[in-house]
C-alpha cells in the first residue's frame, strides 16, 4: 500500500506462487485479496483479508478453482465479500458463488449453473452474477442470497464483467 505521495506504508507477499486475481477495499480501509494459490493450471481460490494497517486478518478456502474469466470479487453494502470460482465434481465443472461476513465465516455458497462468472454489488444489498454459455445471463441476488430474478440475452459469446448504474441498471459486456 501507497500514500497519496507514493511512499510504501506496507506489503504482504504472500506465500508461494500466490496470484491476486481481483482487490476490493471496504469502508474502513481493510484489504480484501481474491488469490489464485498453487503453482501450475488450476488452484485453489482463496480470499485473503489485510486491516487497514496491513496486517492479515484471515484466510478462507472455498473449494474451487480459478479459470480465466471467473475471478471476480465484490463487497456488498453490508462490507459483506462475494467471490467467484469453478467448482469441479464427477468431472462436470460449474461456477460458484461464495458469500463470506467480515470475520470471513461463509454465509453462502450458490451454483448459479452458468459456465462463466463475474459480479457487481447494487447499492441495496443485491448482488449480480453475469456469464453464459449460449448468451448473456444475468442473475440479480437479494441480500440474504436468494435469486430474485434471472435473464437471458440471446448473442454469440458470454458476459465477463459487470457493473451496476446509479439508478440500479446491471451493465454486462
Amino acid at each position: 500500500k501507497f500514500d497519496a505521495a507514493g511512499n510504501p506504508l506496507w506489503q504482504d507477499v504472500g506465500t508461494g506462487t500466490a496470484q491476486v486475481r481481483e482487490l476490493a477495499l471496504d469502508t474502513t480501509g481493510n484489504v480484501y485479496a481474491l488469490v489464485q494459490a498453487g503453482s501450475s493450471g488450476t488452484s485453489d481460490v482463496q480470499l485473503v483479508k489485510l486491516g487497514a494497517d496491513g496486517v492479515r486478518q484471515w484466510v478462507r478456502s472455498f473449494g474451487a478453482t480459478v479459470a480465466p474469466g471467473m475471478d471476480s470479487l465484490v463487497l456488498n453494502s453490508a462490507g459483506q465479500p462475494l467471490v467467484t470460482g469453478t467448482h469441479s465434481t464427477s468431472g462436470t465443472s460449474q461456477a460458484v458463488v461464495a458469500a463470506f461476513d467480515a470475520l470471513g465465516n461463509p454465509l453462502a455458497v450458490l451454483y448459479p449453473g452458468t459456465s462463466a462468472l463475474s459480479l457487481a454489488a447494487g447499492r441495496s444489498g443485491e448482488v449480480y452474477a453475469v456469464g453464459g454459455g449460449t448468451g448473456f445471463l444475468a442473475i440479480k441476488y437479494g441480500p440474504a442470497f436468494n435469486e430474485l430474478w434471472r435473464s437471458t440475452a440471446t448473442t454469440s459469446g458470454t458476459a465477463l464483467r459487470a457493473t451496476v448504474d446509479t439508478t440500479g441498471n446491471l451493465v454486462a459486456t
